[in-house]
């Protein structure tokens, strides 16, 4: 890979403040970055790369304090992200004390010299108060002291004078009514037992009768001879049995089903498709089995003319040649896919930026944007969809009937959940429930999905387990918001989102979302070559 440096980008400078009471929850705890970004030869970097922030209490520091990985498609070299959206940047980790921050550009070794973190010029007077206050409310430690009437809620320790002097003894009162008559107390114990009379004397046995004598055995007598053997029988043979219960359904038959393009949705549609999701249950709807068609894929599948001439809209497929997974990474704030087939606006703009654009199939067998022009990617032109089969042996079994909690008992407990509601499955991993292609619905709540490997060359269906891990519940061993498997970090895990991405279960501070109850998807097959 060329040589990437950065010519050109915006300071990240921030400003974080103790608040009191509601007013520390108004506080934004994210910051946007951006920037350009060049090759080695100084031409602008064009299309997806994962730019990794880290934040360091040190310039020479080894161990950042805070890392964040966002995926960017660079447009002309130009970048923009908002950092904290991921891992918040709270008072733990911007605590006043000067931060450095370093920036990594995909497969390259981090930049240098890191840059320091400034506050912006109004943002250094948050160290005190120089004016009046207006607080709903005071807080200390998040326990509230005063509350939204001005009385005082909390310790009253110190806020009573001393104790005053003793008064005179006053004098003492008459002398009172006698009582009444105490109620009469409870019986006594019982008396001993009285000793046991002598016994009486025995009666005389009775006497044994006289045993009888034994007859004599008779003599045995002689074998008779063997009969001759019967005929065979000659009975009717009964009927059939009835058939017995047909057995469960089996794993993937062995050989991946070749990738084949199946055809078009009957109706067409603006960008808005219910997600990747709703896009795959279009597709199952009209041609059973099959799934929204990504570029490659209908590259693949070699789509025969005629195509529409409004063309056809196709998902995103991952660039990486080395790589069989089937679709880019999701988010509704992608440009290229109409804000992740959320939008059919012709001018929306996911990133707060740019305006968004759909990816086409167009007649003359091309892959395109749908850009119009400034204000109008497209995404209003009502296009067929795309719909492919086959290209992989990984089938989506469906989702356990019961929820849970992240605690699954660990990746077996989960695997024999997923086994004992469809038979021969097991729990799903990241990479499978993509090319899988799960169709809407999916529950709102989101569905568990393990940790899968994500390195391309690798036939691995799960990354590294430890119940140490932040990203799978502590190794699906916990179902508390605020469990901290590594003692430092939050835990959370990852799900199936209801629009078909894969996102993190964070909430936010101090909670991963592991305590919310969400069923299991369950696979079957195996990984393509």
């Amino acid at each position: 890979m060329k040589q990437r440096r950065r010519v050109m980008g915006a300071s990240l400078a921030l400003a974080v403040t103790a608040g009191v009471g509601s007013a520390a929850a108004q506080v934004p705890e994210s910051v946007t970055q951006q920037g350009r970004l060049y090759d080695g030869t100084g031409q602008p970097i064009q299309g997806p790369l994962d730019l990794v922030f880290s934040l360091y209490d040190a310039a020479a520091a080894v161990t950042p304090i805070w890392t964040e990985t966002h995926a960017v498609t660079f447009d002309d070299g130009y970048f923009s992200v908002t950092l904290g959206t991921t891992t918040a940047l709270d008072t733990t980790v911007l605590d006043g004390s000067v931060r450095y921050l370093g920036v990594k550009v995909g497969a390259d070794a981090e930049m240098t010299p890191r840059a320091a973190v400034h506050s912006v010029p109004y943002a250094i007077l948050a160290g005190d108060v120089t004016g009046d206050i207006h607080p709903s409310s005071v807080s200390v430690g998040g326990s509230v002291v005063i509350d939204g009437n001005g009385q005082w809620v909390g310790s009253p320790t110190g806020l009573a004078g001393p104790t005053g002097p003793a008064g005179a003894t006053g004098a003492a009162g008459a002398t009172g009514a006698v009582g009444p008559t105490g109620a009469v107390g409870p019986t006594g114990p019982a008396g001993a037992t009285g000793p046991m009379g002598p016994t009486g004397a025995t009666g005389a046995a009775g006497a044994t009768g006289a045993t009888g004598a034994t007859g004599t055995a008779g003599s045995v007598g002689a074998a008779g001879p063997t009969g001759a053997t019967g005929p065979a029988g000659a009975g009717a043979t009964g009927p059939t049995g009835a058939a017995g219960p047909m057995g469960a359904t089996g794993p993937a038959s062995s050989g991946i089903p070749p990738l084949q393009f199946a055809g078009y949705t009957p109706l067409a549609y603006g960008g808005d498709l219910g997600g990747r999701s709703g896009a795959h249950a279009l597709c199952n709807a009209a041609f059973t089995g099959s799934h929204f068609c990504t570029d490659w894929e209908a590259d693949q599948a070699a789509v025969p003319a005629p195509i529409p001439a409004a063309g056809v809209w196709v998902d995103l497929g991952d660039g990486q040649s080395t790589t069989r997974y089937f679709r880019d990474s999701y988010s509704v704030n992608d440009i290229y896919s109409c804000g992740g087939w959320t939008s059919a606006s012709a001018s929306f703009k996911p990133d707060g930026l740019n305006t968004g654009r759909g990816q086409q199939l167009t007649p003359l067998g091309g892959i395109a944007s749908t850009w119009v022009g400034a204000n109008d990617g497209g995404c209003e032109n009502p296009r067929q969809v795309a719909c492919c089969t086959g290209g992989t042996a990984v089938r989506f079994r469906g989702f356990t009937p019961t929820t849970t909690g992240g605690n699954l008992g660990g990746r077996s407990g989960a695997h024999a959940t997923c086994a004992a509601a469809f038979n021969g499955s097991h729990f799903c991993s990241d990479w499978e429930v993509d090319q899988a292609a799960v169709p809407a619905p999916i529950p709102a709540t989101g569905a568990w999905v393990d940790l899968g490997n994500g390195t391309p060359s690798s036939r691995y269906y799960r990354d590294t387990y430890s119940v140490n891990d932040i990203y799978s519940c502590g190794g699906w061993t916990s179902s508390s918001a605020s469990y901290k498997p590594d003692g430092l970090n939050t835990g959370r895990g990852q799900q199936l989102t209801p629009l078909g991405g894969i996102a993190s279960t964070w909430i936010g501070a101090n909670d991963g979302g592991c305590e919310i109850a969400r069923p299991l998807a369950c696979c079957d097959g195996y990984p393509p070559e």
